[in-house]
């Protein structure tokens, strides 16, 4: 069991409370089968829910402060974190990532993201592969499970998440076991986009029957949903293209 060994940890903050019942319904619907607990953590508001539990953290000061300030709340030693905005496109199965968070802990990783863009260096198996030390956002912070040891040693109080993911990625040189999925294990919808409802993923969320009427967001326009979209597809295929270069000039070397 994993109960008193992992917990998810919802990064959010009251600015963005109106998405906290629409998000707890899309965990009920699509993950209602996970027995872990469910943090978020909120600066003075209490989120009266059934699934979610607050941490009231009062100010913060930076994405990282609110962070480490609730993982010291927090008694469970390994850390899911994901965000107020990921709303699961489908039924998870919860089997298999139970089977994933405790390789994770029994092999004492530091790191193991669910999310495979981008993907690892080196293939392990079929399931897991290593990400390399020099790696481009090696902490990334999209539904990621980190040791909250190693994870509260490379949390910077002043830094963004987007600073994180970048200065992070640095320091975490020093810590070698970090890996990644291989397939795609927690499909989403990301709902916010810099601030703004993104309205594709928004119509989407909807169609699921999940109410999303009294999100008090501002909202893409049209044009600004579609060029979205756009981008997300160039952006995957800018991926998966420098993944086979990188892949094909390894070999090359390797034969050299």
């Amino acid at each position: 069991m994993l109960n008193n060994k992992a917990a998810i940890l919802i990064c959010t903050h009251d600015g963005y409370k109106s998405l906290w019942k629409p998000l707890e319904e899309s965990y009920n619907k699509f993950w209602h089968e996970c027995s872990l607990n469910i943090y978020l953590t909120t600066n003075y508001e209490f989120y009266n829910g059934k699934r979610f539990i607050s941490l009231v953290i009062g100010d913060e000061i930076s994405w990282s402060d609110n962070i480490i300030k609730s993982l010291n709340k927090i008694n469970e030693d390994w850390i899911f974190l994901t965000f107020d905005d990921v709303f699961w496109k489908c039924k998870i199965d919860n089997m298999k990532i139970e089977k994933l968070f405790k390789r994770c802990i029994d092999e004492d990783w530091d790191y193991l993201r669910l999310h495979n863009s981008p993907p690892g260096e080196i293939k392990i198996d079929k399931e897991i592969s290593l990400i390399s030390k020099s790696a481009q956002y090696r902490t990334s912070t999209a539904l990621a499970l980190f040791k909250k040891k190693t994870l509260l040693k490379l949390l910077d109080e002043n830094e963004s998440a987007w600073d994180f993911e970048k200065k992070g990625s640095l320091r975490s040189s020093y810590f070698p076991n970090f890996y990644v999925v291989n397939k795609i294990t927690l499909p989403y919808y990301n709902l916010i986009v810099k601030g703004k409802v993104d309205m594709i993923s928004f119509l989407m969320i909807k169609m699921q029957k999940i109410n999303l009427d009294f999100v008090k967001l501002k909202r893409m326009n049209l044009m600004e949903s579609i060029l979205r979209f756009a981008y997300v597809l160039i952006y995957k295929v800018y991926v998966y293209f420098n993944f086979v270069v990188k892949k094909i000039n390894g070999k090359n070397l390797f034969r050299g």
